[in-house]
């Protein structure tokens, strides 16, 4: 599931106060997104899956984490009917937000075998204010006391939400310098057993420049100790050569890739020159990426290297991850054993 679906569901539009979620009642469809739902028997299952996973989830939260889920979910589905007003390609553009919007509610993970106590989704909103900048923010996390390994990623998680906060949250207010501003935070749930979790926090924010930015956060907590999992430490210098090596290559295919699919045919040779030229500058940086524990995306039988815009090439050509199957995470971890069994 590519970035872009997952946030756009979450940019500036979704920030209006709105009355409470209802489900979609087909006999009083108006718009042409409620009537393209109700006309397609998928969309509609699909739409009923989200009403009743956003039905069952209230009950489970705090007055007042009712009231922000509230929020959340009437600006979610503003904001999707914005995104997927286009007759072309509406469908698609319907499931590619309302599919992660229910893993969202469930706090379903997306591999693994499950949690022995599932988190709960969290949300937040402000609006935008002479100096503060307008956000959204759904998250997971474990309710209650818990265990340490569940208080551990809690705090993970509340840190990354905070640090977005010092970052972007701030808006600039004076007569020479006027500018809209959001940013927008949430969480996908990657991998999940009683001895792990893993997550993938996404974030995007407009600050009145040319364009937005965006990214990814990771959190992977070993619920048994309570402390990050230790991925750095599986791996000795030698391994993390050659992982770097398959990364490398990685990012080689990648880019000749994007490159013949913008060309429309196989790339130049001056194409395939710079793209030696990006990678070989940022060998360093590839290898630091690697042995980077924050940079890992924990799969059941993969693991994501993320190389955010900027770290391999232009800003343009946006962001990388190399896929490392399981079997060469656990070749390359030898007796110490990879993290997911």
């Amino acid at each position: 599931m590519s970035l872009a679906s997952r946030l756009l569901p979450f940019l500036a539009g979704a920030f209006a106060l709105a009355p409470s979620a209802l489900a979609l009642d087909c006999a009083k469809a108006s718009s042409d997104v409620d009537k393209a739902i109700c006309a397609d028997p998928e969309l509609k299952a699909t739409e009923d899956a989200m009403d009743a996973a956003y039905q069952a989830v209230l009950p489970k939260l705090s007055a007042e984490q009712q009231a922000a889920m509230k929020t959340g979910q009437d600006g979610f589905l503003k904001a999707r009917a914005d995104y997927c007003s286009a007759e072309d390609g509406r469908k698609d553009c319907l499931m590619s937000r309302t599919t992660p919007r229910i893993a969202f509610l469930t706090a379903k993970p997306e591999s693994g075998p499950g949690f022995t106590t599932a988190p709960l989704p969290f949300s937040s909103a402000g609006a935008q204010t002479k100096t503060t900048c307008a956000y959204q923010i759904d998250l997971h996390k474990f309710p209650g006391e818990g265990n340490a390994g569940e208080a551990a990623f809690n705090t993970s998680v509340e840190a990354i939400a905070k640090a977005m906060g010092d970052e972007f949250g701030a808006r600039e207010d004076s007569p020479d310098f006027q500018y809209d501003c959001n940013y927008n935070l949430s969480s996908a749930i990657t991998y999940a057993s009683a001895d792990l979790v893993a997550a993938e926090l996404y974030f995007d924010a407009y600050q009145g420049g040319a364009h937005g930015i965006y990214g990814r956060r990771m959190v992977v907590t070993d619920l048994k100790s309570g402390k990050p999992a230790d991925i750095a430490g599986l791996f000795d210098k030698a391994a993390l050569t050659t992982l770097t090596e398959l990364c490398t290559a990685s990012l080689r295919e990648e880019k000749l890739k994007r490159y013949e699919d913008a060309e429309s045919g196989t790339p130049s040779k001056e194409t395939t020159d710079q793209i030696a030229a990006d990678l070989q500058s940022s060998a360093e940086t590839i290898a630091k990426t690697v042995a980077d524990p924050a940079t890992w995306i924990v799969y059941e039988d993969r693991a994501e290297i993320y190389f955010e815009p900027y770290a391999v090439g232009p800003y343009a050509e946006g962001e990388f991850v190399c896929t490392l199957p399981k079997a060469t995470l656990q070749k390359a971890a030898g007796a110490k054993g990879w993290i997911v069994p």
